[in-house]
């Protein structure tokens, strides 16, 4: 009988700590094994999610390229660039600001010049 109380005592104090001591617990109980077959299945969906997380910013990053050139090939936005940013619209500028109006006209005429090249509309 000494048995039976210590055994009823151990499950009494795994009741309380809502856990069994894997030493005391069969094979192939509960515990164990549903909780690695759980996080396998978790572990599955996270890839699966993160996997189409990746798939969505990769299709954003290609369909924004077109967005961008369908601005740029809007109706006046060319000339309201050059009109903007190029050096000899601001005679008042100081030789820094010149020389950031000259690289930003450069990279407006080679984003026009890109868009000439690949076509796109």
């Amino acid at each position: 009988m000494p048995g039976f109380f210590e055994d009823l005592l151990q499950g009494w104090g795994d009741g309380r700590i809502g856990k069994a001591h894997p030493a005391r617990m069969p094979p192939g109980a509960a515990g164990n094994d549903n909780e690695k077959h759980s996080l396998a299945e978790v572990t599955a969906l996270a890839e699966q999610l993160q996997a189409r997380v990746d798939e969505l910013e990769s299709e954003l990053a290609a369909s924004s390229g077109a967005v961008f050139a369908q601005v740029l090939r809007l109706s006046g936005v060319k000339t309201y660039l050059l009109a903007r940013f190029h050096p000899d619209k601001h005679p008042e500028a100081n030789e820094t600001e010149r020389r950031a109006l000259t690289e930003d006209l450069q990279k407006i005429n080679a984003a026009y010049e890109a868009l000439e090249r690949t076509g796109s509309q």
